[in-house]
């Protein structure tokens, strides 16, 4: 963790329903090297979250269920929102927030469901991070810098005037190596998207499991730092991994983790948590789900993965299932290389029959209190 300078005390609002998150804030910094695509994730929450709980059963059909939640809250007050289960049968589970009135949240299953959650159940409501407010424009200069804002200023919206843009993966379809769609860079004080959008481009999501691309184009000639503070996760986080039908080939999931530290292959839970697919062999055809890792310490626009992993699950009782680098002869133990902190990743998920979603629950590898 890069360092923990203060702790929020946990304060009781009017009606006891809700409190101000106890949970430390930390600090975090990633080096975007100049004319070069940085490969990032936010590893912290946003500040001001609030914990409540499922005070009733789930109502609702399809994918719009509401949660009554022990909580004092305004009615619509929760735009740009979600909330995530920190107990029961859903730890760990994440829901955006579509609506809210004063005692409860309506929320978008999104495919997943909330079997299994009951009364009593602990929930954390969290405002998303957007572009605005993480990267605010007005901050951002047409200089590159070090020690301010991690995205350089553009001179216009023509190719030739970008500096810095944030690329957002396409999610839109299923497959490998998908090209981003959308790009976001700062002009005259404001986010602007290519092509435009009927939203405010400031106001867009940065999910919390998700990564993205800070990318300086050529005209960038010096190195800037995304540094980012927040609240550091204590509890679980789980994210969708998504799979393509039998014979469809593998699927990429572009991913980052809310941890502020270094997490090693053999933490990730990926394995105990049953998301992640075993190889059964060394060989390309015998490989199942892959973790692809950039390198941020090399300068280079559409970086391809820098290294790939898998796990080993060997049918000799007498040799040790582990994490192995794809290209490595020696097939050495990677269990203790390290994931860097603020850094994203791709899943790479082998086909499945119906091309089924797994949940993988990430524990965090730090003490918890």
């Amino acid at each position: 963790m890069r360092f923990l300078p203060v702790l929020i005390v946990a304060t009781t609002l009017p009606l006891g329903a809700q409190s101000v998150v106890s949970e430390p804030i930390g600090f975090n910094k990633v080096t975007c090297l100049a004319n070069s695509d940085t490969i990032v994730g936010v590893p912290l929450r946003k500040e001001g979250s609030r914990t409540t709980k499922l005070s009733g059963a789930p109502t609702g059909t399809g994918d719009a269920i509401t949660l009554p939640v022990t909580a004092t809250l305004t009615a619509g007050e929760l735009t740009k929102h979600y909330v995530k289960f920190t107990s029961g049968a859903k730890d760990g589970a994440w829901f955006d927030i579509t609506s809210n009135t004063a005692d409860s949240v309506t929320i978008d299953l999104n495919g997943a469901n909330v079997i299994g959650a009951t009364v009593g159940d602990t929930m954390v409501i969290t405002e998303y991070w957007t572009l605005d407010t993480l990267f605010p424009p007005a901050a951002a200069t047409t200089n590159p810098t070090t020690t301010g804002h991690a995205i350089v200023a553009s001179l216009s919206s023509s190719p030739a005037g970008r500096r810095t843009q944030i690329l957002l993966p396409n999610n839109s379809y299923l497959g490998t190596n998908r090209p981003s769609v959308d790009f976001y860079y700062i002009v005259s004080g404001a986010w602007v998207k290519s092509g435009g959008s009927a939203t405010p481009p400031g106001a867009t999501i940065l999910y919390p499991d998700s990564s993205f691309t800070i990318r300086h184009n050529a005209s960038v000639t010096a190195s800037t730092v995304f540094r980012v503070s927040g609240e550091v996760l204590l509890t679980s986080q789980t994210v969708v991994l998504n799979s393509r039908p039998l014979t469809q080939g593998y699927n990429d999931n572009h991913v980052s983790l809310l941890r502020p530290v270094d997490v090693s292959l053999k933490d990730l839970n990926l394995i105990q948590s049953g998301a992640f697919m075993s190889s059964t062999g060394t060989s390309p055809g015998a490989r199942r789900d892959q973790i692809l890792v950039f390198n941020n310490g090399v300068a280079q626009t559409n970086k391809p993965a820098d290294k790939i992993y898998y796990y080993i699950n060997y049918v000799d009782p007498g040799l040790t299932d582990k994490w192995v680098l794809a290209g490595d002869s020696t097939n050495a133990s990677q269990d203790d290389t390290v994931i860097p902190a603020g850094a994203g990743i791709i899943i790479r998920k082998y086909n499945t029959s119906g091309g089924v979603s797994s949940y993988w629950q990430n524990t965090p590898s730090y003490p918890s209190n």
